[in-house]
């Protein structure tokens, strides 16, 4: 799952998403799209970014944090408690640059998430796809710039990994009861009769895969769901069908498998 951003220039007026992508195809990539920051790590990484493109790219670096981690959607301010050296950059054709992550705060007793955005700039940016758009009987000139944005996790001093999943009437209920983000991965809900191998379960939990086998098996499929400490989710499965998943914390754990009986 790869996080991405797209830029559109739209007589000169630059409008810009980022969101989670199962494929993202930029101009500009990372070498490390998630990182993470433990109590045991040096508060400074590394990054190197490269240019996919034929031509030139120019690129400005923005940090956000994460203002409040257990709202229906996420938001996000401008921080400077991480700063990125450099702040602005250009990458030759084919080329890469590294910058340099700094965490100026240490850790702290709760897990903080930034994201780093790096966005292509109209000025001087000159490669992405260009299409003509009609709108009131003019044609307006499109430009799809694609940039990238990172997520930088800092964990806490004292990590804790505490994950409820249960069933009720609305399908797997999840509570994450930990100081720290959990991710379930891509999963599968198959009728009773139906049992996943070893093989099978991993299948279920990978996007490029899950669909053909959801669909020779008569199964399901769930999605990822990502859980902040505190936070909630209900992921909706079949009355009378057994859940196949698997669960990790942080970002740089070992997934575990989980199996929900009916």
């Amino acid at each position: 799952m790869r996080y991405g951003c797209v830029f559109l220039i739209l007589s000169s007026t630059l409008i810009g998403s980022c969101l989670m992508l199962e494929h993202a195809t930029a101009q500009v990539n990372v070498s490390g799209i998630i990182q993470t920051f433990t109590s045991k790590d040096r508060p400074v990484r590394n990054v190197t970014v490269t240019n996919s493109s034929d031509t030139p790219i120019y690129v400005k670096v923005d940090v956000e944090q994460a203002t409040d981690l257990l709202a229906e959607s996420t938001t996000y301010a401008p921080s400077t408690d991480l700063l990125v050296s450099p702040k602005n950059l250009s990458i030759g054709p084919r080329g890469q640059r590294a910058i340099r992550l700094l965490l100026k705060q240490p850790v702290a007793d709760q897990e903080r998430v930034f994201r780093v955005l790096l966005i292509p700039q109209t000025t001087e940016f000159e490669s992405g796809e260009k299409k003509v758009v009609s709108k009131g009987g003019r044609n307006l000139q499109l430009q799809v710039l694609t940039g990238v944005g990172m997520l930088i996790f800092v964990e806490p001093r004292t990590v804790v990994t505490e994950l409820s999943i249960i069933k009720d009437s609305k399908g797997v209920v999840i509570s994450n009861k930990g100081n720290v983000q959990a991710l379930i991965s891509p999963g599968a809900a198959c009728p009773v009769n139906v049992a996943l191998t070893d093989e099978e379960q991993f299948l279920a939990s990978k996007i490029k895969t899950q669909a053909a086998l959801v669909k020779e098996k008569g199964c399901v499929a769930t999605p990822t769901t990502r859980l902040y400490a505190g936070a909630n989710a209900t992921i909706s499965i079949p009355s009378g069908y057994r859940w196949y998943a698997k669960k990790r914390f942080s970002s740089y754990g070992e997934y575990q498998p989980v199996v929900l009986e009916p």
